[in-house]
């Protein structure tokens, strides 16, 4: 089902077992992806999509899924677009793609 939303929030990954590479690879599957924000210490992700039906995709087939040992939840995000940081205002645990 789709959303009216491009962005989407998802969490429950290990930081010690999940790379940013890993995350990619996994929501990439329903759309290209824009921007990602992974958040290691909230242990989530942030994703902007092109479109907001690969954005529904996603949150349909990948909620309470099983990636590297943990249960993911995916949710509509209420943020329209992702912004990066200024990188001198980064903080040390977020990377961005």
């Amino acid at each position: 089902m789709a959303t009216k939303t491009k962005v989407i929030y998802a969490n429950h990954f290990d930081p010690s077992k999940t790379t940013l590479t890993q995350i990619f690879n996994l929501f990439s599957a329903f759309g290209n992806i824009e921007k990602m924000i992974f958040l290691k210490s909230k242990q989530a992700v942030i994703i902007e999509y092109d479109l907001p039906a690969h954005a529904g995709m996603a949150k349909d087939c990948l909620g309470d899924c099983t990636f590297n040992g943990s249960i993911i939840k995916v949710f509509n995000s209420h943020y329209e677009n992702v912004f990066f940081k200024d990188p001198s205002e980064k903080p040390e645990d977020e990377e961005y793609f």
